[in-house]
């Protein structure tokens, strides 16, 4: 039974299987079955391929057969639902159905007689559009019947419902109406970012290739499919509503059309809801790619958190590896299936072809593995495969696999132990935006454009009160010292800032010692003459060349040991100016931390 009330009515129109009596019922009224009636005359159409000259002629001439040209869809294994749906139907022959009386059954009996199915029949398509008032579903309902050259009859039906009225409650308004606003906010600010980092640059190209990066990618593939979306969601219901029209318009002497009439009535109908159920298709396809690419950009939120970045963190330090490594696994994984296709190619349908073979052969890898079924095709081909793919692919790829993902994950994570946990990011942007309201905090975007013109350089607490009045003491301490960690994250240092107090402290106060040493030895007027010069240079400020010609662990040692430069042959020509400007450094950094800022 199934769909069969709808087509033919019976006396008791009960679901498949079911022996409950429902009595009788009109004709009209089995043939709404249930929920739902049928809209239109049932349309059947079929395909037909042309004859083509044979591969070896003269056999196919001793036996009276005759070849066809290929098809575009490859019938020999089962076809997929998307395979059905991107081979449109090219019909040479349609008949309607309308309803089944004597007028129907003698026109069955006579496309039987005639031949109407044939040697060429390449496939046959039973469509039918019903409406379901409970749902509002005006459903396409089509069974295939695919003829294989080799003789077999494949059967696959398919059902592609849509809602006449897109949007049934204001809810399901709202939720589209905020994603398309917000999907549009994201175009404005990429389009920002874009127009800033082509101005930014001499030429167009090098400011281009300056703002192409991942994020940037992910966020542009967010908006094309969202707009791809939102377009093909409009002409599916734009279609849904003309065939609701369509069928409005209809006069009552179209329902009781014969074969040769009702293609004029709804042969518009079906091919709109044809088209409308290719949108479904991609409109499935974008529905499915979509949450791919938001997971894409949850990563790029997650990276602005070291704690919730280790995952991308880990990805991108060992791009490098995982390329080469993919290289070999895929070059291996096709292999495997080569050699799946040529074991088990002719009985197993996992393996028949290449392209099904690929799959079959990484869920061998998940551990989906049909031992059981393989091993019809022969013990000995099976060992040898299973053996193969298990040493290699399982023990030896995978391990490698773990291996470069691991080594590099252990580096990120000691890299970011002293990175701030969620929540204390969380407090941080709860206090600011407490700070906000009371006007006790100015944004960041507004004390940046007064320091364009610096670059690697010392700042101190005065030189940001001068360059903005407005700025808090609190606010500039809390600057300068994320200022420093994030010096010491990005450059790996593991000297805490305690540390580096104490050593200005003992730094200062031994160099000093060492500076009287010298001023008590024979070269003092020598000494006297290169400090004169370097108490006239400007304070030093410039962070990178102190720290190149002074490593601390060198300083430290020089100050500790009270080196007896005499006999070390020291050059004080060229290192007393930088000793009395590390002296001088020590001395500016110490009073400022004294005054409660910050380096």
């Amino acid at each position: 039974r199934g769909f069969m009330p709808l087509v033919n009515p019976v006396d008791i129109p009960t679901s498949e299987g079911s022996d409950l009596d429902l009595g009788q019922y009109t004709a009209s009224q089995q043939a709404r079955y249930l929920y739902g009636t049928k809209m239109a005359p049932i349309k059947i159409s079929q395909e037909e391929v042309e004859t083509a000259e044979c591969t070896n002629q003269a056999v196919a001439d001793a036996f009276g057969l005759e070849c066809t040209e290929a098809v575009h869809t490859n019938m020999y294994l089962r076809p997929t639902t998307s395979q059905l749906s991107e081979a449109l139907l090219e019909p040479s022959k349609v008949v309607w159905l309308n309803g089944w009386n004597a007028t129907t059954h003698d026109l069955v009996k006579d496309l039987e007689a005639s031949g109407w199915l044939n040697k060429r029949t390449n496939r046959i398509k039973v469509s039918m559009l019903t409406y379901h008032p409970g749902l509002d579903l005006i459903g396409l309902i089509t069974i295939d019947f695919l003829f294989a050259r080799s003789g077999h009859i494949w059967k696959q039906a398919q059902t592609a419902f849509m809602q006449s009225v897109a949007y049934t409650g204001i809810l399901s308004f709202l939720v589209d109406f905020l994603f398309y606003v917000q999907l549009l906010w994201v175009l404005g600010q990429e389009v920002k970012e874009l127009k800033s980092g082509l101005l930014s640059y001499e030429g167009c190209w090098k400011g281009f290739k300056n703002y192409v990066g991942i994020w940037n990618v992910i966020d542009w593939l967010y908006i094309i499919c969202g707009l791809a979306y939102f377009t093909i969601w409009m002409v599916r219901i734009s279609l849904v509503k003309r065939i609701e029209e369509d069928f409005l318009a209809l006069s009552p002497e179209a329902f009781s059309c014969t074969s040769d009439t009702c293609n004029d009535y709804f042969q518009e109908a079906f091919q709109r809801a044809e088209t409308a159920g290719v949108f479904m298709n991609a409109l499935k396809l974008m529905a499915g790619l979509t949450p791919l690419i938001i997971m894409g950009r949850l990563f790029k939120a997650f990276s602005a958190q070291p704690r919730l970045a280790l995952v991308t963190d880990t990805l991108r330090v060992a791009s490098s590896a995982l390329a080469h490594y993919l290289i070999v696994f895929v070059s291996i994984l096709i292999t495997f299936s080569v050699m799946g296709v040529a074991f088990f190619g002719r009985e197993v349908e996992a393996f028949a072809t290449l392209d099904r073979a690929l799959p079959s052969t990484f869920r061998l890898l998940m551990g989906d593995l049909d031992f059981e079924r393989l091993q019809i095709v022969g013990r000995g081909y099976t060992f040898i495969f299973f053996m193969a793919f298990m040493l290699l692919m399982v023990l030896v790829m995978m391990s490698m696999l773990i291996a470069i993902i691991m080594d590099v994950y252990v580096d990120v994570k000691a890299a970011n132990r002293k990175s701030e946990a969620i929540w204390n990011s969380i407090a941080d942007v709860i206090r600011r935006g407490l700070a906000n309201i009371r006007k006790a905090r100015i944004s960041l975007n507004k004390i940046r454009p007064s320091f364009n013109i610096i670059s690697n350089v010392l700042l101190m607490p005065r030189d940001i009160k001068e360059r903005v009045p407005s700025v808090g003491d609190d606010q500039i301490r809390r600057l300068l010292l994320g200022a420093l960690e994030r010096y010491q994250f990005e450059h790996n240092l593991e000297v805490p800032l305690d540390d580096v107090r104490s050593f200005l402290d003992m730094a200062t106060f031994e160099l000093l010692q060492v500076e009287d040493d010298l001023m008590q030895e024979e070269q003092k007027g020598v000494f006297n003459s290169m400090a004169a010069q370097a108490t006239a240079l400007p304070p030093p400020v410039d962070c990178d060349a102190i720290a190149t010609q002074w490593d601390l662990s060198d300083l430290l040692d020089i100050a500790a040991s009270k080196l007896d430069l005499k006999q070390q042959n020291f050059d004080w020509v060229s290192a007393g100016p930088s000793l009395r400007r590390l002296i001088d450094s020590a001395q500016h950094i110490l009073a400022d931390m004294q005054d409660s800022a910050a380096v």
